[in-house]
């Protein structure tokens, strides 16, 4: 009986799955094989030439280095008019790979398919995972050879340890995810610390950091305060890669239930604050935290279905909410892929002069991959140039209406054009259409509009100070 609850969890979890992964091409008219925003800038990436320990991304604000991944010089030999395909099969077939691995490894250690199968379940809702599968990048392949890992630890360390040695070189983000994973494995299923896998694998951080990240020294870091906000940590709050709140509360829930074996929980309540902080001051950490949530969240929700209402109403109405507030969080996932509207500007862009673009940076990837122009900041700002100087300086463009500041500053930035969208407009950036920066366009011998449809406006500066 439990075989067959197992086996009918699995396909449940696996059809989800497809299904979250196929929304976007299903219901938000995203064309098949499209890649997301951030996604074409990993293809980007892939086009450069790879080199080790460090690449080097031309089109990144201001000329950026990029540590090596294998990612890059693995999807480097596919052939350029295949590899955009490519990249976007691996990711979804890992994907599918990484859901299976999950609900078996949770399922092996503890029969109970109704909470294995809420916890993953939890997970493949969340925009999270479609942020991490549909955006193929070396994170997204690096979690998946640490689930594989982990799968096979067990059964053959012959072959979990060469991958666990290789993880670092994919990401090392995912290499200090999968350490804090491995800790937690070895204390609570084999009781103790020092093993051949946590061995290689801190062997290979430790070979990564001094052979790659060496070269580069300490990355730049801005000021913690804007990471926290909540508008860059919450869906709900407009976060395009954050938690849902429901999520979030669910989690919480599932924290305070298991209070009363806090002992026996301490190592992963100490996990689970590492991966928080590390979650508000680098994005691409969620995809791993986003695990850690969807285990208590799944802990919280298994208490509730199975907790004897007194009322049968109440525990129909909470499934009710809770299905709901899973079902809201579909509206998030189209927000990953440019519009058609945005890929024509960017398209136009392509066709002027070169020249640094600066605009929101949540479409840095989208001026450099598809149209091509040198961005002042994006979403990536590690070892790029002068990062909290530019963060403030964009803040000062977008708000100041000082036209000979703004002029002056445009200039001393090499700041040639300007991409602005409907979105940007309509609360992004600003609230009132005659607040900073678009007060300021309206003088036309200082900024002259060069493209102007569907929301989407690009302007030119007059007399930019280009080199």
């Amino acid at each position: 009986m439990s075989s067959r609850i197992s086996n009918g969890a699995v396909a449940g979890i696996i059809f989800l799955a497809v299904l979250i992964l196929a929304s976007p091409f299903l219901f938000f008219n995203v064309p098949f094989g499209e890649l997301s925003k951030d996604g074409q800038y990993h293809l980007e990436l892939t086009e450069q030439e790879v080199s080790f320990p460090v690449m080097h991304d031309a089109l990144g604000y201001g000329g950026r280095p990029v540590p090596f991944s294998l990612y890059y010089y693995f999807f480097h030999q596919v052939p350029r008019e295949e590899r955009q395909k490519a990249m976007l099969g691996a990711s979804l077939v890992s994907a599918l790979l990484t859901v299976f691995l999950l609900f078996a490894m949770l399922q092996h250690h503890h029969e109970d398919s109704l909470l294995n199968g809420l916890m993953v379940s939890l997970y493949v809702v969340s925009p999270l995972f479609l942020y991490t599968w549909l955006i193929p990048s070396p994170e997204g392949l690096a979690l998946a050879c640490s689930i594989l890992a982990f799968f096979l630890l067990e059964r053959s360390k012959f072959l979990s340890v060469p991958l666990f040695f290789l993880i670092p070189f994919i990401s090392i983000k995912s290499a200090i995810a999968c350490a804090l994973g491995l800790w937690l494995f070895y204390f609570y299923v084999k009781k103790t610390t020092i093993t051949l896998p946590a061995l290689f694998l801190g062997s290979s951080i430790l070979l990564v950091m001094i052979m790659v990240y060496s070269p580069l020294g300490m990355p730049e870091m801005a000021t913690l305060s804007e990471p926290f906000a909540l508008q860059h940590l919450i869906t709900d709050f407009g976060a395009t890669m954050g938690f849902p709140l429901f999520m979030v509360l669910l989690c919480g829930i599932g924290l305070f239930l298991t209070r009363k074996k806090k002992y026996a929980y301490l190592p992963a309540y100490m996990a689970t604050l590492i991966m928080a902080y590390l979650a508000i001051i680098l994005p691409t950490m969620r995809i791993y935290a986003q695990l850690f949530v969807a285990g208590f969240a799944g802990f919280a929700f298994a208490h509730f279905i199975r907790r004897p209402w007194k009322i049968p109403l109440v525990s129909i109405l909470f499934l009710v909410i809770i299905s709901l507030n899973l079902v809201q969080q579909a509206g998030a996932y189209g927000q990953y892929f440019p519009l058609e509207k945005e890929r024509d500007a960017m398209v136009f862009l392509q066709s002027l002069p070169p020249g640094i673009v600066f605009s929101h940076p949540d479409y840095g990837f989208l001026i450099t991959s598809i149209g091509q122009h040198e961005v002042f900041m994006d979403n990536a700002p590690l070892y790029a140039p002068q990062v909290q100087e530019r963060q403030n300086t964009t803040s000062f463009l977008f708000y100041s209406r000082n036209l000979e500041d703004t002029r002056q500053t445009l200039d001393q930035n090499k700041i040639s054009f300007i991409f602005i969208s409907k979105d940007m407009k309509e609360g992004k950036v600003w609230a009132k259409p005659d607040q900073g920066l678009l007060f300021l366009l309206r003088n036309n011998q200082a900024f002259a509009k060069v493209y102007d449809s569907n929301g989407m406006e690009i302007w030119q500066v007059k007399d930019a100070n280009r080199k």
